[in-house]
C-alpha cells in the first residue's frame, strides 16, 4: 500500500508541474490579432514585443504566465491580462485594468 500511495503523490505532482509549465510554454511565439492590426511575440526568455500597423510603432516588454494570469511589464508597470483562452492556435486574453479584449491567432510566417 505506501508504494502504490507513494506512485500517486509523484504522478499529482508531475502533473501539477505540467499544468502550471503549459501556458507559458504554448504562448511563445508570435500571434496577430483577429483585425491584423498587432502583432505580439513572446519570447522563451520571458522578454517580447508588439508591433502595431498603424500608426507603425513597437512596444518592447517582459512577460510570464501566473495560472490563468499573463502579466505584461514595460517601463515599470505590469498590466496583468486573464487568460480567456489558449489552445496552442487561439489566444484570447483580457486587460483587466481597462476591460480589453484580444483575439490573436497564431502567425503563421
Amino acid at each position: 500500500m505506501p508504494k502504490v500511495l507513494s506512485c500517486i503523490t509523484v504522478m499529482i505532482v508531475l502533473v501539477a508541474a505540467v499544468a502550471f509549465a503549459q501556458p507559458a510554454q504554448s504562448i511563445v511565439g508570435s500571434w496577430v490579432q483577429a483585425d491584423k492590426s498587432c502583432r505580439w511575440t513572446f519570447k522563451a526568455d520571458g522578454t517580447g514585443f508588439m508591433e502595431r500597423t498603424q500608426p507603425r510603432s513597437t512596444a518592447r516588454f517582459s512577460w510570464q504566465v501566473r495560472g490563468k494570469t499573463l502579466q505584461l511589464s514595460t517601463a515599470g508597470t505590469t498590466i496583468p491580462y486573464s487568460v480567456v483562452q489558449n489552445d496552442g492556435q487561439n489566444l484570447v486574453i483580457r486587460n483587466e485594468q481597462i476591460a480589453q479584449v484580444y483575439q490573436l491567432k497564431r502567425d503563421g510566417q
